[in-house]
């Protein structure tokens, strides 16, 4: 029986699926109990905070905090952490026999034998499955691996994250977690981290659609934005709109009246500013831009009741979330 097993783990390793033997688990849950002993402020540790997202939105989000050994603080902590917040609910069998015969499609040989192998029980066995899906540069999602096939509950809040950060709608299911990590450490993520104007969101969604644009074009989500979309994102604020090409920016400011000429208007353009006065209406002042622009090449212009400035980006191809 002995040999069984270990025939059955190898079988599932070689194919991909991660698979913790008792003695790993042995290992994580005797760590795991050395820290809940600890606390903020004990000697040699260092701690950092992560949010709690319930897939009940009724549910506030929570601020939770971690507290390590300073010996542990390296990589990202959190998937073991949590692990034992996702070992909770069953497995639908329906739904992971047809999860393994759709993995496995076009070798239907090895379904079956999957099947027999890749259980609810065994599933359970393991403990809390973590997944890890990366929001931004910095900014982490952390769900139940399994939490489709226990047939979880949507989570709405944690689906308007991705989508802000440029993912589309992609579906997560369960309670959730989303926390930081700098140069390969943990780092703070605090409540108003999560607030749906925090400047990690626009730094994320810039930096998901540049590296979007890099891969063949290929949108993250099943719903995510295509190169043109990528190409001419842009939007309206309060006294200006804006939209944008790969190699340049163009605002349209509503002028006072039809009667309003190019000599009412002045427009000062540098290399992280524009500056804008228009007689009998607002100034408006944009700055710091969102990048470098070229002033010398860029230009403005009167048309259809409106001053329309076009600035030369000094990085091409570069998408820009906002102007400043």
């Amino acid at each position: 029986m002995a040999e069984d097993k270990t025939d059955n783990i190898e079988w599932l390793r070689s194919r991909g699926i991660e698979v913790e033997t008792p003695d790993d688990r042995k290992k994580q849950e005797n760590l795991l109990s050395s820290l809940k002993s600890l606390q903020v402020g004990d000697a040699e540790t260092t701690s950092f905070s992560y949010v709690y997202i319930a897939a009940d939105d009724s549910v506030p989000l929570q601020l939770e905090t971690a507290v390590l050994p300073k010996s542990l603080n390296t990589g990202d902590q959190l998937p073991l952490l949590l692990k034992e917040k996702f070992s909770q609910g069953s497995v639908d069998e329906t739904a992971l026999r047809k999860t393994a015969e759709k993995h496995f499609v076009g070798n239907m040989t090895a379904a079956p034998e999957l099947a027999k192998k890749l259980t609810p029980q065994a599933i359970a066995g393991q403990g809390g499955s973590v997944e890890v899906f990366k929001l931004g540069e910095e900014v982490n999602l952390y769900l139940d691996a399994v939490g489709a096939l226990k047939q979880l509950p949507r989570n709405n809040r944690a689906t308007a994250f991705a989508s802000k950060c440029g993912f589309g709608e992609v579906p997560f299911f369960g309670d959730m977690y989303i926390g930081r990590v700098v140069k390969n450490k943990n780092s703070d993520f605090s409540l108003s981290d999560a607030d749906s104007s925090a400047p990690w969101l626009k730094d994320s969604l810039v930096y998901n659609l540049n590296r979007q644009a890099k891969e063949n074009n290929q949108p993250f989500g099943s719903t995510g934005m295509d190169s043109e979309e990528i190409s001419t994102i842009g939007g309206t604020e309060d006294n200006y709109s804006w939209a944008q090409t790969p190699e340049d920016i163009e605002i349209s400011v509503p002028l006072p009246t039809k009667a309003t000429k190019g000599r009412d208007c002045s427009v000062k353009i540098s290399r992280r500013a524009v500056c804008i006065s228009i007689k009998g209406g607002s100034d408006l002042e944009l700055k710091p831009l969102f990048a470098d622009i070229r002033p010398d090449e860029s230009t403005w212009s009167v048309s259809d009741g409106h001053l329309v400035i076009t600035l030369e980006k000094s990085r091409e191809g570069l998408v820009w979330s906002a102007v400043s």
